[in-house]
């Protein structure tokens, strides 16, 4: 997915619930808007201020939003990287913050990893 048209939408966990992460379109190819109340906070394109970003600003407040939510909200981080390697410029992000891991072993790990259901 492009960065520009992605949304996060995210349940913390507490309370011992698991808590719960997806990405997706925003619009979606047919130009519908997603609205899924069963997620308690949400952010990406359905945020004016991110439509207002540069894809290096996204990048940057993407990797915030990773800390955000395995720190404070306490999901799992490898449920929360799995579901953001769903981003094509966080996945080439991550894999160039990984030195010296091997950058395409790194992409055909995130092609795996995109066929794995991070919902809980």
């Amino acid at each position: 997915m492009q960065i520009d048209r992605v949304m996060i939408l995210w349940n913390p966990a507490r309370n011992g619930r698991e808590g719960g992460i997806k990405v997706v379109e925003h619009p979606d190819a047919r130009g519908r808007y997603y609205n899924d109340r069963s997620y308690e906070r949400s952010s990406g394109a359905c945020d004016m201020r991110w439509r207002q970003m540069s894809d290096a600003e996204r990048v940057t407040s993407l990797f915030r939003l990773f800390h955000q939510m395995t720190v404070r909200d306490r999901l799992d981080p490898e449920v929360v990287n799995r579901a953001l390697w769903e981003i094509d410029e966080f996945a080439e992000a991550a894999c160039d913050s990984m030195f010296p891991y091997d950058y395409e072993e790194a992409m055909r790990r995130s092609r795996a990893h995109r066929h794995v259901s991070v919902d809980h």
